[in-house]
């Protein structure tokens, strides 16, 4: 199964996007109402940038919606912190090689095109002990904020080692 990676926030991209963060808000939270999905879109759209993974036929299978911020948490263009707002992969995609693989092309980006980044940073649901495992491999939690689906943890890593983790996995 191989993946494509479409940078940009194009119109048709905003658009598809859009559609497709509808349809698939509870794969987000179960909770995700669609007046809430409405909500988020418009607070992010104007500061974020889109990661659209597509199948082979060019199908959007998953996202990744990310911005540069501030260490407060606030959007600017030079902060220097890589914030991801939200990620979702199909079920039937994921894998550890996809999420590997869509991760590492992630971070590239942001190395490439943030210049002076030092950080990454995401939020998780704190009563999610699978992710919470998971994203403990590479990154630490760093606080906890209270989000609009419950509690959530806020892991950070360093963006540079971050990547070196990420590339010694073939």
């Amino acid at each position: 199964m191989k993946i494509e990676y479409d940078f940009g926030s194009s119109g048709e991209n905003l658009a598809a996007f859009s559609l497709y963060f509808i349809r698939h808000r509870k794969d987000f939270s179960r909770n995700f109402t669609l007046e809430k999905a409405l909500l988020h879109l418009l607070e992010t759209l104007s500061v974020s940038e889109l990661l659209l993974l597509r199948d082979e036929q060019g199908a959007i299978v998953g996202y990744a919606s990310f911005r540069r911020q501030q260490l407060d948490g606030q959007p600017h263009p030079r902060g220097e912190v890589a914030f991801v707002d939200s990620v979702v992969l199909e079920e039937d995609h994921r894998s550890s090689r996809v999420f590997v693989q869509s991760f590492r092309e992630l971070v590239r980006y942001m190395l490439e095109n943030y210049r002076g980044v030092q950080f990454f940073q995401f939020h998780a649901l704190a009563d999610q002990p699978y992710l919470n495992r998971l994203y403990g491999k590479f990154a630490e939690i760093t606080g906890q904020a209270a989000g609009i689906h419950g509690p959530e943890n806020i892991y950070t890593a360093d963006i540079a080692k971050l990547h070196s983790y990420l590339t010694s996995f073939k």
